[in-house]
């Protein structure tokens, strides 16, 4: 189980600089003060990209919660039996 962890660790740490990065780069996080036509276009494009990057570093951060909480449920109950 800690393999599964940390593989969704390792995932949303990835997926969330993803995010982060592909934002930043493409004028998403912070937005042009006045873009021209072309600009505007490109931040439309790109804007249902970094969305879908963000949901799924969420996503995957709610699975690893959900499995670090499963795996300590798992463990307690585990203990609770052979004490």
């Amino acid at each position: 189980m800690s393999k599964v962890t940390f593989g969704l660790l390792l995932l949303s740490l990835t997926l969330a600089l993803a995010f982060f990065a592909h934002a930043l780069a493409t004028g998403i996080a912070i937005p042009y003060p006045d873009p021209t036509p072309a600009q505007a276009a490109y931040q439309r494009f790109h804007h249902p990209i970094s969305m879908g990057l963000f949901l799924a570093a969420g996503a995957s951060v709610a699975a690893f919660l959900a499995a670090g909480l499963l795996w300590g449920c798992i463990v307690l109950v585990t203990r609770l039996r052979h004490a």
